[in-house]
């Protein structure tokens, strides 16, 4: 769609991306209450390209949406005990856009990452991310959000810059049953998503736990541990996360 023009001074981007991201109802000064975990399912919405030009002035046009797929997305205290205005946080998701392995958790009703890049409003479930684009210009990029439900991915940590996250679906079953091995044994076919990739692999025998394999990749999951291997790389082992 044609560009809308803006005449406002450069200065004026920062209100602009507060405008974007939404005015949050005034925070509580105590953390009493809050849960040290939210798990979402996001969905994101048409995108805002703002576009600053030599003489300053701004303007916007709407993008369609990166990512069409709803995505899981968690934000997790790191140290829920601790006291002060903010505690420490990381944010993990299948889209490599929203991580934030450093965040801050702000008491009442929001969690920001701690290059300002991005930030989820707790109390209207929506996440915003800022990325810069070309110097002069900023794509912003909103989410709607949801509490994660039955269908969402079992998340696995395998170390710090390696994630699994899981469905489990059965034969002839268009929904996705996520849970961890107790459930994983009667469902013929697990969906894994990996760092840079995602591969659904069928059950295959296994003297305990439940196995899923295919040629040189395989998942093996018993408890609340797994092991997985792609292409016969590297095994990594996984501890559930969820």
């Amino acid at each position: 769609m044609p560009a809308k023009h803006l005449s406002i001074a450069r200065g004026s981007l920062l209100a602009i991306i507060a405008l974007f991201a939404g005015a949050c109802a005034a925070a509580d000064s105590s953390n009493a209450g809050s849960p040290t975990r939210v798990k979402w399912q996001c969905t994101e919405q048409p995108a805002t390209l703002v576009v600053v030009n030599a003489k300053g002035e701004l303007a916007s046009e709407t993008r369609a949406a990166k990512n069409p797929d709803p995505v899981p997305l968690h934000a997790i205290k790191i140290a829920p005990t601790a006291s002060g205005p903010g505690m420490p946080a990381r944010v993990i998701s299948t889209d490599q856009d929203l991580l934030a392995p450093a965040a801050t958790w702000l008491p009442g009703n929001s969690v920001t990452s701690d290059n300002g890049a991005l930030r989820l409003d707790l109390a209207d479930r929506h996440a915003f991310l800022a990325s810069n684009q070309f110097g002069n210009q900023t794509l912003f990029r909103r989410f709607d959000c949801a509490t994660a439900g039955k269908e969402a991915p079992v998340h696995y940590r395998c170390g710090a810059d390696f994630d699994l996250w899981i469905s489990f679906r059965a034969a002839g079953d268009d929904a996705q049953e996520s849970d961890s091995s107790k459930q994983a044994t009667s469902n013929d076919s697990a969906i894994i998503q990996y760092p840079g990739g995602q591969i659904a692999l069928p059950r295959a025998r296994s003297g305990s736990g439940a196995r899923y394999a295919r040629a040189d990749s395989s998942l093996w999951i018993k408890g609340d541990a797994a092991r997985f291997s792609l292409a016969g790389g590297e095994e990594h082992r996984c501890q559930i996360d969820d």
